[in-house]
């Protein structure tokens, strides 16, 4: 009897994996994010996916200072400005449990300093439950890429290296590639408090 129940549970579990691991979804987020942003390399699609599964990837317990942090980067970005301001926002991931949101909002005054900076700090102070070992997605995510054809800059150089870090869970920066070409200023924000906003 106690066999069969665990093979039962262990049935049901399978749908919820498969839900997490959505493999047409997965590569119209790739396509997308090489669409919008075709200088992508392979660690800035892991960092894609990566925060939507994270968040933020760590805990923030001071508002005052990302605030007071979030006005520094505004000023930093008359002398960094990004190269596309007419976009306020990106989904990141698959199923977008996060978004970026630009901060050329906050120059354009689509939103204050102070709605983004509560909502990145509330975003953070979520408790993120990841339904999947992120290893195993990220080597989904690989796989994805490498059935469909999808060609990835430096893909070959980052593969052995991000497929380490995701076994640590470990968070990745833009590629300097990345950085050279768009100049993100963005913070993650939970789709949820994206949304109140009404940011469009």
């Amino acid at each position: 009897m106690k066999s069969l129940l665990t093979i039962f549970f262990f049935a049901l579990t399978l749908p919820l994996c498969a839900q997490t691991l959505d493999t047409a979804a997965i590569r119209r987020a790739v396509e997308r994010q090489l669409r919008n942003y075709p200088e992508s390399t392979l660690q800035d699609i892991y960092k894609s996916f990566y925060q939507n599964r994270f968040g933020t990837g760590h805990m923030i317990s001071d508002s005052v200072a990302t605030e007071r942090y979030l006005y520094k980067e505004l000023e930093a970005m008359v002398s960094d400005p990004a190269t596309d301001e007419r976009r306020y926002w990106d989904p990141v991931g698959a199923d977008t449990q996060h978004v970026r949101i630009y901060l050329q909002a906050v120059v354009d005054g689509r939103v204050t300093p102070q709605q983004l900076n509560s909502a990145f700090f509330r975003s953070a102070q979520v408790q993120r439950t990841v339904p999947f070992d992120w290893a195993t997605e990220w080597e989904t995510i690989q796989q994805v890429i490498h059935d469909n054809h999808l060609s990835v800059a430096e893909g070959e150089a980052d593969s052995a290296r991000l497929a380490e870090m995701s076994r640590t869970n470990a968070a990745a920066h833009h590629s300097r590639r990345y950085n050279a070409a768009y100049h993100p200023h963005y913070r993650v924000v939970r789709k949820e408090l994206f949304l109140a906003m009404r940011l469009q």
